[in-house]
């Protein structure tokens, strides 16, 4: 009998620990996130880049627009979240492009992610 309570404990903490930060930022992913800053530099005033997120479970859809000089480009992309990994495969013209984001800290009023080129992305919600 003690050895079924102590797997039945195992398997209980496993799931937990597994799955916990993942579906922490998946939870409050949705929306619409700014970005703030990028490597370290703040975004200038007079531009804009935002990430929005609509999960469907762990994975979902959503579209990057950048706003400059009065200009504004919105590509649609979908993504997945699995473990600190962030996949977002962009679509635009026919050309995809795919960039995985490792998420280094995630709070409801912040996330801070590392692109592959290890450049920082700071993102706040809108």
């Amino acid at each position: 009998m003690k050895k079924l309570i102590y797997a039945a404990f195992i398997l209980l903490a496993v799931v937990f620990t597994s799955c916990s930060k993942e579906a922490r930022i998946n939870r409050k992913l949705d929306g619409e996130w700014k970005v703030t800053s990028v490597a370290g530099q703040s975004v200038p005033s007079d531009e804009a880049f935002y990430f929005t997120f609509e999960k469907d479970g762990k994975d979902g859809k959503g579209s990057y627009t950048m706003v400059s000089e009065g200009q504004t480009l919105t590509i649609p992309y979908t993504y997945t979240l699995s473990d600190d990994k962030l996949t977002i495969t962009m679509t635009e013209n026919g050309d995809v492009e795919t960039e995985v984001f490792t998420v280094n800290k995630y709070e409801s009023s912040k996330i801070e992610m590392t692109d592959s080129d290890n450049y920082l992305y700071v993102l706040e919600p809108k």
